[in-house]
């Protein structure tokens, strides 16, 4: 037994030295082949949101991609082994938009030279640098300069379209108009008379709106004479692409009714209700609008009115 173990521990220790020996070669190798530090940078313009770094190698007269790396800054730093490289910058926008790059630049990274031996002389040596110092030098990159990064050229945004129906061509624009207007405020017959109202169109949130006031003047066949004093607020809403056109419009007042032979039989009631109606602008400045109603005291009225507007 004791004459194999002698054979076994002489080769394991053969391949240990193999092994470190190896090791020592790769080190050493590393140590040569350790490049420098490059920084390379530019300036951009807008609509940029990134850039896009490409370098490549010439290997035998033929370039080969060798890094490409993305970066938001107009700089980049890369360590580079001797040789011959070229470099140029993709810039890239919003919504994957890609701009024109940049043309290729070329340059070379040369070997480090080999440290000079220091001549003997008989005067003192010089302080040693602190250690600190020199990993900072060596860390320093060497700055390369590429041209301008051209700017992504950006589509202009076209303005939003407005709302169907809601162009603005009367806001702020007052309005006057005398109408006929027939209610049913007794339970057999209808009132029917005149009147004239004042109002005022404008815009807000895109919305067609209008306020005013309107006083009726009606009479039924039994000779009651009914006084509706309303204040109104309208909105405008575009029906098939038409404005002026449908509006929605909630009114609120008073109306006093007597006899025309009785006096004293005159009474007053709150007067309120909604109406719809629609919007037909002839000429320049002029509008027809119907409506119908319904509220209280009356039951439901019918209103054509021909406003004129200022």
């Amino acid at each position: 037994m004791p004459l194999h173990r002698r054979p076994r521990r002489l080769c394991n220790k053969r391949i240990l030295l193999f092994a470190l020996f190896c090791f020592f070669l790769a080190g050493l190798s590393f140590a040569q082949e350790e490049g420098t530090m490059h920084r390379f940078a530019w300036s951009g313009d807008g609509g940029i949101l990134q850039y896009e770094v490409q370098i490549e190698i010439e290997v035998a007269g033929v370039f080969s991609p060798f890094l490409q790396e993305f970066t938001a800054d107009t700089f980049f730093y890369v360590t580079l082994l001797p040789g011959s490289f070229r470099l140029r910058i993709v810039p890239h926008g919003f919504q994957g938009t890609v701009g024109e790059p940049t043309e290729w630049s070329y340059f070379s990274v040369l070997p480090p030279p080999e440290p000079e031996e220091p001549e003997e002389t008989d005067e003192p040596d010089e302080p040693a640098v602190p250690q600190e110092a020199v990993a900072e030098a060596t860390a320093e990159a060497v700055t390369v300069d590429v041209p301008a990064v051209p700017a992504i050229p950006t589509v202009p945004e076209a303005a939003p379209a407005p709302a169907a129906g809601f162009e603005p061509r009367d806001d702020g624009v007052f309005f006057a108009g005398l109408f006929f207007d027939s209610s049913r405020y007794g339970r057999y017959n209808a009132a029917a008379g005149g009147g004239f109202l004042l109002g005022r169109n404008f815009y807000s949130l895109g919305i067609g709106m209008g306020y005013g006031v309107s006083l009726l003047f009606a009479q039924d066949p039994e000779d009651f004479v009914f006084v509706e004093m309303l204040a109104f607020f309208r909105l405008r809403l575009p029906v098939f692409d038409i404005d002026p056109g449908l509006f929605l419009q909630a009114e609120a007042g008073i109306v006093t009714f007597t006899h025309a032979e009785i006096q004293t039989a005159s009474r007053s009631a709150a007067s309120f209700g909604l109406r719809a109606g629609w919007n037909f602008p002839f000429l320049d400045r002029w509008s027809l609008e119907p409506s119908i109603r319904f509220g209280f005291p009356y039951l439901f009225g019918f209103n054509l009115s021909v406003n004129f507007s200022f």
